[in-house]
């Protein structure tokens, strides 16, 4: 888990790992093809329906990774600030550092987030 200072440490096997999905209506299509890409080759999958409560959660290390759809600059800024300052990096579903051009985000420590970058990339 990418975790503040006390929290686990990061969790490396996506195999293991707890990874937040964050979905946005608009584009429930992309959503759903990104989730089936990874959901069968991690420990285990959650949606909880708050971004901002989803990026908490990351940075406080209760959960591994955090892919999302959502480029809203208000949802996903100050989340993104909190998980990034304990240890996590941001790209898109290519690898590319993430900006806000895209509405494609993984959030997780280096070795996690290119596991699941793979793992979309095989699929797409």
């Amino acid at each position: 888990m990418v975790g503040f200072v006390g929290a686990e440490l990061p969790q490396q096997s996506l195999g293991a790992a707890l990874v937040e999905f964050g979905r946005h209506k608009a584009a429930q299509h992309k959503f759903l093809r990104a989730m089936n890409a990874v959901s069968g080759n991690i420990g285990s999958p959650r949606i909880m329906g708050s971004i901002s409560y989803s990026f908490a959660q990351l940075a406080a290390g209760r959960t591994d990774a955090l892919i999302t759809l959502n480029k809203l600059p208000w949802d996903v800024l100050p989340g993104m600030l909190l998980a990034t300052e304990a240890g996590a990096t941001a790209t898109d579903f290519s690898g590319n550092l993430w900006n806000e051009r895209t509405d494609e985000l993984v959030i997780a420590n280096l070795e996690l987030g290119a596991q699941i970058i793979r793992q979309l990339q095989s699929q797409s």
